[in-house]
């Protein structure tokens, strides 16, 4: 611990500050001072660390961890204690060295024990909030009846900083119906995306469709349509418009895919990053939905 002060000519001592009786080394303050031995033994993990052998602490964490038949969740919670126990001790005894403070095993325990229900807390609600919104999109995809697709891509030219965005329209059977592109200028990325979703929306309503499906990569797009978060500044007359639509009986939501889905509007939109253009073509004999 204290080898590099004394490297600088810095005289120290080198005596664990929790027990004043052996030399401070890393397993020492972690695992084998008696200090320390009761923090372990008193935790919710119970560790008797009396007995152990190891090179390192690095090793021994990596021993302790639970064996692969437990869940993944059983072990990381088992990791979070571990190292939520050990930041204990390392604070507990820096507050020590430069403040002054008696040394006090269960005040560390009880630190380290608070910290822990809070994680697990914080954990097991992130947890339930995942299932819950993958549920809800899973229930979302599936109840309603879709009757076209716009998939959607944004593209900024790197070297000219314009940006572009194309759509695609589809029938549920993958057949084209229409689709577009309009160069942005030096418009922002998510900025252009906006208005493409917006030009596809709105000419899919004109041809009779009411469920509405987007596919993009964009996770701000994604939580957006799906509700999950309440629009910024820049968002709020994509926002409004959607709003508006649901009023009338038009449905629209998101689902996030990955680029390779995409490929082909993406490709669309980087071509129109070259020169400026502002199209919408149908590509089928679609007039109205039938």
């Amino acid at each position: 611990m204290f080898h590099k002060l004394r490297c600088r000519g810095i005289a120290t001592s080198n005596v664990c500050l929790m027990c004043n009786e052996d030399e401070e080394t890393v397993n020492h303050l972690f695992l084998q001072c008696p200090f320390v031995r009761a923090i372990w033994l008193g935790s919710s993990l119970g560790i008797r660390t009396y007995f152990l052998v190891t090179n390192s602490v690095k090793q021994w964490v990596v021993s302790a961890i639970p064996n692969k038949e437990d869940s993944e969740d059983i072990r990381m919670l088992y990791l979070q204690s571990m190292f939520t126990i050990l930041w204990s001790i390392w604070n507990h005894r820096n507050l020590v060295l430069h403040q002054g403070k008696v040394p006090n095993p269960k005040e560390v325990l009880l630190i380290a024990q608070s910290c822990i229900c809070r994680y697990h807390q914080a954990f097991s609600m992130e947890r339930v909030q995942n299932t819950s919104t993958r549920q809800q999109q899973g229930k979302t995809f599936t109840n309603y009846n879709w009757n076209i697709i716009l998939k959607v891509a944004a593209y900024k030219n790197k070297k000219t900083k314009k940006s572009g965005a194309a759509f695609e329209a589809l029938t549920m059977d993958g057949v084209s119906i229409f689709s577009g592109g309009n160069s942005c200028g030096r418009k922002q990325h998510y900025l252009a995306l906006q208005d493409v979703v917006s030009e596809a929306i709105f000419k899919a309503k004109e041809l009779g469709f009411h469920r509405i499906l987007i596919l993009s990569t964009s996770t701000k797009l994604d939580k957006l349509c799906n509700r999950n978060r309440k629009p910024v500044w820049s968002e709020k007359t994509f926002y409004t418009d959607i709003q508006k639509l649901s009023q009338q009986d038009v449905l629209v939501n998101h689902l996030l895919v990955p680029t390779v889905v995409n490929s082909h509007v993406l490709d669309l939109a980087d071509i129109t990053t070259s020169f400026p253009v502002h199209h919408c073509r149908m590509t089928s004999d679609y007039s109205h939905v039938t």
